[in-house]
């Protein structure tokens, strides 16, 4: 939520540290709060029955060097103060941000241990564990290719609860897109979305869906490379550039599947 939508006691916003100074025009200001107020010993509430009015307007600020360049000064910013080596997944969409510049951080830093904060671990394991972290937790991890048409599963950005198609995209290295684990629960996810079978009669197309609230099928990684849908028993496929499922076969090499990790740098 932007952070115009955040009510706070002013005695309160004082004692945690205001907003951070070294922040630039706009941006980036609601994330840092938010992760502070959780870190440092508060809690961030929706109330349901609020109502807030927002008046939307022309943009009247200017970005110098472009708004990119500030949104990415005050990200890295905040990111660099509360989220510890989580940064990897960041800087791996974002790796210009890894060589930025974004000022002196000391005060921030102090301010941290001033209150006492929790690590950013804290956070993912209390507040939000619905949040799949890809390299923790997991069977293997990666971009899942296809040994026959060397394309990658790709969720095509889809960040929502609905359901929606998996795709079959040319692998690119992109983590947000094309990340995947098989968690040690058996679950073929992103971050947000669990990998589903829906079975029928003609062909079976693969969809993801919210883990919360979907499915959530469970999948075995054979040693032949065969990704398995368990409840059906049918091996991940491809029809037509779009994953399926099929009948399992030793000698079909479109089910074969190979996981890629991510190498942070």
């Amino acid at each position: 939520m932007v952070g115009t939508g955040f009510a706070i006691d002013r005695t309160y916003f004082k004692e945690i540290g205001e907003y951070d100074s070294d922040m630039q025009i706009w941006g980036g200001e609601n994330l840092e709060l938010s992760w502070r107020v959780w870190l440092c010993g508060g809690r961030l509430l929706h109330a349901p029955c609020s109502r807030i009015g927002h008046v939307p307007r022309v943009q009247p600020y200017s970005f110098p060097g472009g708004r990119p360049s500030v949104l990415f000064h005050n990200y890295k910013r905040a990111a660099s103060v509360w989220m510890g080596n989580y940064t990897r997944f960041v800087y791996s969409i974002f790796p210009e941000m890894q060589t930025l510049d974004v000022g002196d951080l000391s005060e921030r830093l102090a301010l941290k241990t001033k209150l006492g904060c929790k690590d950013f671990s804290w956070y993912l394991q209390n507040i939000w564990p619905e949040l799949n972290v890809y390299d923790e937790n997991v069977i293997v991890w990666g971009q899942v290719k296809n040994v026959a048409e060397s394309l990658c599963l790709d969720n095509n950005g889809h960040l929502f609860q609905q359901r929606q198609d998996l795709f079959l995209n040319r692998c690119k290295g992109s983590i947000n897109m094309q990340g995947f684990s098989l968690t040690s629960h058996g679950l073929l996810r992103t971050t947000l979305q669990c990998a589903v079978g829906h079975e029928s009669n003609i062909t079976s197309y693969v969809q993801i869906e919210d883990c919360i609230i979907g499915s959530r099928d469970i999948w075995s990684y054979t040693q032949n490379q065969r990704l398995v849908h368990v409840r059906s028993g049918l091996c991940l496929d491809i029809d037509q550039r779009r994953p399926v499922l099929r009948g399992c076969h030793s000698n079909i090499n479109t089910q074969e599947w190979t996981f890629q990790p991510y190498i942070f740098t």
